[in-house]
């Protein structure tokens, strides 16, 4: 089971990391072009700063999942590090549940405020509010299965790494990751 969810998991991180370099690639050309726009041509786009705002809720909440799937989250390391082994194992999977808890509080939370935002539309560019919303759902979803992943292989095989533990050059194509 943890094989097939270490799989599903590659391939989702390999959609999110493509949506991730997409919108931070965007961000920086609709950036540059705001810039141009507003001090080159003394003009100012009336659209630009809503698309960023929207993106950049996007690109911050698909990024997150990384640090869940690599089980990288804040922690104060140096107080687990003092705990005797069987204590800091208990700990591990005990965060690692509640934060998938955590995980699904915040997917409904999203789903329901996108169904809230209902047909309203951002008042520049006209774009459904719902998709705004629906970052959180789209993300907190992702980082539940990540988290629910994580909880089975604490709990099941303790000494199994996160799926993503390696660099990222097992998912990004070695030309992305070329200086």
């Amino acid at each position: 089971m943890l094989n097939a969810m270490d799989k599903s998991i590659r391939l989702i991180s390999k959609a999110v990391l493509g949506a991730i370099m997409l919108i931070g690639t965007a961000m920086f050309v609709i950036c540059l072009a705001h810039i141009f726009w507003r001090y080159a041509l003394n003009d100012s786009l009336t659209w630009s700063e809503e698309v960023m705002k929207i993106m950049i809720v996007w690109f911050c909440l698909l990024s997150a999942t990384f640090i869940s799937c690599r089980r990288e989250h804040v922690s104060i390391v140096i107080f687990k590090q003092m705990l005797p082994k069987p204590v800091e194992r208990v700990l591990d999977v005990l965060v690692a549940f509640l934060i998938f808890l955590c995980a699904l509080v915040m997917c409904w939370i999203g789903w329901r405020l996108a169904v809230w935002a209902g047909n309203r539309r951002t008042p520049a560019i006209g774009f459904p509010v719902a998709y705004q919303y629906a970052a959180i759902f789209a993300a907190f979803g992702v980082m539940a299965f990540y988290e629910a992943r994580n909880f089975l292989a604490l709990l099941l095989e303790p000494s199994r790494p996160p799926v993503l533990s390696e660099s990222l050059g097992s998912i990004v194509p070695q030309s992305a990751m070329a200086d």
